[in-house]
């Protein structure tokens, strides 16, 4: 589920030219975060143990990549409580 909603919006919304689809694909981003979010448990997606979801979400919640989105499409996550992670 990660990987088809946030990993696929992402490479959406960079490749996106128009506007409304761009918009789209950020709106879809921020909803799958939030749906995420609700299922963390602690300070790693399981409570308090460090397990393969967290190994493999790592680079999109702690990586680079959040960055690109900055840069090329003025795109981030708001640093709220509800995209904890």
């Amino acid at each position: 589920k990660f990987n088809n909603d946030i990993c696929s919006s992402f490479y959406s919304l960079l490749l996106k030219q128009d506007k409304e689809g761009q918009e789209s694909a950020a709106e879809k981003i921020l909803s799958s975060l939030r749906e995420f979010a609700k299922h963390c448990k602690g300070p790693f997606f399981y409570g308090e143990e460090f397990t393969m979801v967290d190994i493999a979400i790592a680079p999109w919640a702690v990586g680079l990549r959040m960055d690109v989105l900055k840069h090329y499409r003025d795109f981030e996550v708001p640093r709220t409580g509800e995209y904890a992670m």
